[in-house]
C-alpha cells in the first residue's frame, strides 16, 4: 500500500489541467520561475499608487435611496455629526467648572471645521421675563462679570428648560457638557479637529467622546496594525516551518507563493485605485497564511526527494486537491462579494484572486524552485502513528459520531440565540479611554450617538399646523420614552418654552394657531438650533434623538417603532423617516451580517456543486459536507451561547472558514476516493490518505490558525473577534476532519468490485 504514495496515479480527466501545469512547471524551471518574477515586477508598480483609508466610513452603504436621504437631511438641517466634551466637578454648579466651560466655549468656536458650538456658554435659551420680555441670552451670559449670579440663574434655567437638562447639564449640576457640531463632509479633518480638542482640554480632567472620536480612534489603529500584522504573521509563519523543517531554505520555499500572491493582490489594488480599507486590511495576513498551507503540501511531498522525477511525482498527485482547495476557498470568499458594501465584497473579491494566484503559483513557481534546488530535509509525519490514530477510529468510531452529534445538538440550541448585532462602543477593550469616556458621559448625561427622525408634509402644508404640531410633540415625549433614548428634541420644545412664558402659563402648552406658531418663530431666528429641528419652507421637522444604546439592531429597531408609530399616529398627509449618521452605520452592518448569511448558503452549495463533480459518489460528497457544516453549526452556536452577536467582523468567519477548512476535506476525501477506485477497503484507504496528507493538513491548520491568531492581539473589536474566532474554527474542522470525517468514511464499505490485477498489484 505505501507504494502508492510515491507512484504515479493515472489521473482522471478533471485533474488534467492542474497536473499539465504541474509538468510544464517542472520541465522548465528556469522558465517559469522567470515567468512569475516578470509578472510580480510587472505589476509592483501598483505599489506606489497604494491608498489607505482605514476610515470606518467605508463600511457604510452609498448606493441606497436611505444614504440618499441621509444626504438631503443634511442639506436640510445641517450636520449630525458631533463631538461631546464633558466636564465634571464634585460641587453641583461649581463655579470653577462654569468658567472653564465659558473659556472652553470661546476656543472650540474658532477651531477650523467646527460649525457649530452648543453651550451653557453660547446656546440662546428662551426665557421670558415677568415684564413679558424676551430673553434669549446663554445661561452663562455674563458670567465673567458675576460668576455667582450666572450660577444662581443657571439653577433656575435648569428646572424649567426643556433643551439643555440631560444634554448640556446634568440632573445633578455636577457635570456639563459642550456638544461641538462638526462641518459636513469634514470626515478627512476629524483627526486633525479633535487634536485641536485635546490641545485645549489638555490636564482639565474633560471627557471627549462621540461618533467622530470612534471613527479616528479606529482608523489610527487600523493603520499601525496593517503591516505589524502581515510582518508579525509572516516572522511567526517562519519561525514555524523552520522548526518543521529545520532548514533556511523551507522557510523562504514555504513563505513565497503567500508574499508574492499578496505583492501581486496589493499591486492591483493600487493600479484600479481600491484602497486598503478597515475590511481589506486582513487581506495581506491571509494570503501569506494560506500561501504557506499551500506550500506545507508541496514541501511535505518533495521533502526527501531529490529526483526531478520523484518531485513530478509527488506533485502530481498534489495537483488536484490543491487546485481544488484554491478553488473552494475562492468560492467560499467569493460569496462576500455579494454584499453590496465596497469595501466588504473588496475582501471577497481581491481575496479570490489572492487564493488562486498562489493556487497557481503553489502548483508551478514552488515545484519549479524544489526543482532547481531540492529540499534537503526528512519527509514529515514519517515516524507519526497514523495505525494507531485509524485503529482508534475503527474501535470507537459509535462513540466518536455521537460526541459529535451531541456536540452539534447543543451548538444548534445555539443557534437560535445568536443575534446580528454591531455596537461601535465594544470595538475597543474594557477600560481603554474612548470606551470609558463614552460610558462616563452616557452615564451622566444623554447618550452622544445621534440619531434623526425627519417628519416631511407630503403637500405644500405646514408642521406647524396645531394638528400636525401637536402630533409632533406626542411623537418626541413617545421616542423619550424608549429605552434606547437619551434626549429628544423637536421643535415643539422651543415653541412650548416660549408660549409658556407668554402666555403665564407653567404647563408650558403648545401654540394654538399656526399664525401665533409662525410669529414665535419670526422671535427665534437668531436661535441656531431652531434651523436643527424645522426647515425654513416649514414643510419637514426633524427629531433629534441622542441615544443611550449603540446596538445596530436596536437601533433599526427603535427605528422601525418610531416610523410604525407615525403611520399609525401620524398626521394625515405626513410622513415619517429615521435616518442619521448612526443609522446609516446600523443599517450598513445589518447589510453586511445578513448578507453573508446569504452568501454562505451561496458558498455551501456550490461547494458541495464541486465536491459531487469532483469525487463522482454522491455519498461521498455528501459525508464529505458534515466535517464543514457541523464545525460552522458549532461555532456560530456558540456565539450564541456564549451572547457573542454576529457584526461586521465575525460574519466574515462563516465564508473563510467554509472555504479554507473544506481544503483539508478535498485532501483526505481524494486520496481516499483514490484507494477506493484501486479496490482498498474503507480502513486502507482511511490510512492511505492519513499517510499521504495528514501531516501537511495538520502543519497548514496550524498555520493557518496562527495567521489569523495574530489579529487577537489587535485593539480593534471586530479584527479581534475575527482572529480568535476564526483560528478556533480552524482547529474545530482539523479534528472533525480527523476524526468525525475518518468516522463515517471507515463505517461503509466502499471497496469496488471487479478491480483489475494491475490496479491491486500497484499497491
Amino acid at each position: 500500500m505505501g507504494g502508492l504514495d510515491n507512484r504515479r496515479i493515472v489521473e482522471p480527466e478533471r485533474a488534467r489541467l492542474p497536473v499539465r501545469l504541474v509538468e510544464v512547471s517542472i520541465r522548465n524551471p528556469r522558465l517559469i520561475v522567470c515567468a512569475w518574477l516578470s509578472i510580480v515586477l510587472l505589476v509592483s508598480p501598483g505599489l506606489f499608487y497604494l491608498e489607505v483609508d482605514t476610515s470606518t466610513d467605508s463600511v457604510l452603504d452609498r448606493s441606497s435611496t436611505e444614504w440618499s436621504f441621509y444626504e438631503l437631511s443634511q442639506e436640510m438641517f445641517g450636520g449630525d455629526e458631533i463631538v461631546v466634551v464633558a466636564l465634571r466637578t464634585d460641587v453641583p454648579f461649581s463655579t470653577d467648572s462654569l468658567i472653564a466651560h465659558d473659556k472652553f466655549a470661546r476656543q472650540f468656536e474658532l477651531i477650523s471645521g467646527i460649525a457649530r458650538v452648543d453651550s451653557l456658554a453660547t446656546l440662546p435659551i428662551v426665557e421670558v421675563e415677568q415684564g413679558g420680555e424676551l430673553r434669549l441670552d446663554p445661561a452663562l451670559a455674563g458670567i465673567s462679570d458675576s460668576p455667582l449670579g450666572a450660577a444662581r440663574r443657571l439653577r433656575k434655567i435648569s428646572r424649567f428648560d426643556r433643551i439643555i437638562p440631560d444634554t448640556l447639564i446634568s440632573r445633578d449640576g455636577r457635570t456639563t457638557a459642550l456638544s461641538l457640531i462638526l462641518e459636513p463632509g469634514m470626515e478627512e479633518q476629524q483627526e486633525r479637529i479633535l487634536s485641536e480638542i485635546d490641545v485645549i482640554v489638555a490636564g482639565s480632567g474633560a471627557l471627549v467622546s462621540g461618533v467622530p472620536v470612534f471613527r479616528v480612534e479606529a482608523n489610527k489603529r487600523t493603520r499601525t496594525e496593517i503591516l505589524r500584522f502581515a510582518q508579525a504573521t509572516a516572522l511567526i509563519l517562519a519561525l514555524y516551518l523552520l522548526w518543521m523543517f529545520r532548514s533556511v531554505q523551507a522557510v523562504i520555499y514555504g513563505l513565497i507563493p503567500g508574499s508574492l500572491g499578496t505583492i501581486v493582490v496589493i499591486s492591483i489594488l493600487g493600479i484600479l485605485g481600491t484602497p486598503i480599507s478597515i475590511a481589506t486590511m486582513i487581506l495581506p495576513s491571509m494570503l501569506i497564511a494560506l500561501g504557506c498551507a499551500y506550500s506545507m503540501h508541496v514541501l511535505v511531498a518533495c521533502s526527501g526527494h531529490g529526483r526531478s522525477d520523484n518531485i513530478m511525482t509527488s506533485v502530481r498527485n498534489l495537483a488536484l486537491p490543491i487546485s481544488l482547495s484554491g478553488l473552494t476557498t475562492a468560492v467560499g470568499l467569493i460569496s462576500l462579494s455579494l454584499i453590496r458594501i465596497d469595501t466588504v465584497s473588496d475582501v471577497g473579491l481581491y481575496g479570490s484572486v489572492g487564493v488562486l494566484v498562489i493556487t497557481a503559483m503553489s502548483l508551478s513557481f514552488l515545484p519549479a524552485l524544489i526543482v532547481l534546488r531540492p529540499l534537503n530535509s526528512e519527509r514529515i509525519g514519517s515516524s507519526w502513528g497514523f495505525e494507531s490514530l485509524v485503529s482508534f477510529i475503527e474501535k470507537y468510531r459509535a462513540g466518536i459520531l455521537g460526541a459529535w452529534f451531541i456536540l452539534a445538538c447543543l451548538c444548534a440550541f445555539g443557534l437560535t440565540k445568536i443575534e446580528v448585532e454591531t455596537d461601535a462602543t465594544t470595538w475597543f477593550r474594557d477600560g481603554h479611554p474612548v470606551r470609558e469616556a463614552y460610558l462616563e458621559i452616557r452615564e451622566q448625561l444623554s447618550g452622544i450617538s445621534p440619531m434623526n427622525i425627519v417628519v416631511t408634509m407630503n403637500d405644500s402644508g405646514s408642521v406647524l399646523e396645531p394638528d400636525v404640531l401637536a402630533r409632533i410633540d406626542e411623537f418626541s415625549n413617545f421616542l423619550q420614552a424608549q429605552p434606547e433614548v437619551g434626549k429628544a428634541i423637536s421643535v415643539a420644545d422651543p415653541l412650548r418654552q416660549i408660549h409658556g412664558g407668554f402666555s403665564g402659563n407653567p404647563e408650558f402648552p403648545l401654540p394654538d394657531s399656526r399664525a401665533l406658531a409662525e410669529q414665535y418663530m419670526i422671535l427665534l431666528e437668531s436661535v441656531e438650533l431652531i434651523g436643527d429641528v424645522i426647515t425654513a419652507d416649514r414643510q419637514s421637522a426633524n427629531l433629534i434623538l441622542r441615544i443611550d444604546d449603540n446596538g445596530s439592531g436596536d437601533l433599526l429597531a427603535l427605528a422601525e417603532r418610531a416610523e410604525n408609530w407615525w403611520g399609525v399616529h401620524g398626521a394625515v398627509g405626513t410622513s415619517a423617516r429615521a435616518t442619521g449618521i448612526m443609522y446609516e452605520f446600523a443599517r450598513a452592518e445589518d447589510a453586511i451580517a445578513y448578507g453573508q448569511i446569504a452568501g454562505l448558503s451561496f458558498a455551501l452549495a456550490a461547494i458541495s456543486l464541486i465536491l459531487m463533480l469532483i469525487l463522482r459518489r454522491v455519498r461521498l460528497a455528501i459525508i464529505s459536507l458534515v466535517p464543514n457544516t457541523i464545525p460552522l453549526v458549532m461555532i456560530f452556536g456558540f456565539m450564541g451561547l456564549a451572547e457573542i452577536p454576529i457584526d461586521a467582523g465575525t460574519v466574515l468567519i462563516g465564508g473563510l472558514a467554509l472555504g479554507v477548512a473544506v481544503d483539508d476535506t478535498i485532501h483526505l476525501m481524494t486520496l481516499f476516493g483514490t484507494g477506493i477506485d484501486a479496490g482498498l477497503s474503507s480502513r486502507e484507504s482511511l490510512l492511505l490518505s492519513f499517510k499521504g496528507v495528514l501531516p501537511a493538513i495538520v502543519a497548514s491548520t496550524v498555520m493557518i490558525s496562527v495567521g489569523f491568531g495574530v489579529f487577537v492581539f489587535s485593539d480593534f473589536g471586530l479584527t479581534r473577534n475575527l482572529g480568535w474566532l476564526t483560528s478556533s474554527v480552524m482547529i474545530v474542522c482539523l479534528l472533525a476532519d480527523v476524526l468525525l470525517l475518518g468516522a463515517l468514511v471507515i463505517s461503509f464499505d466502499w471497496k469496488k468490485r471487479g478491480v483489475t490485477r494491475e490496479a491491486e498489484a500497484d499497491f
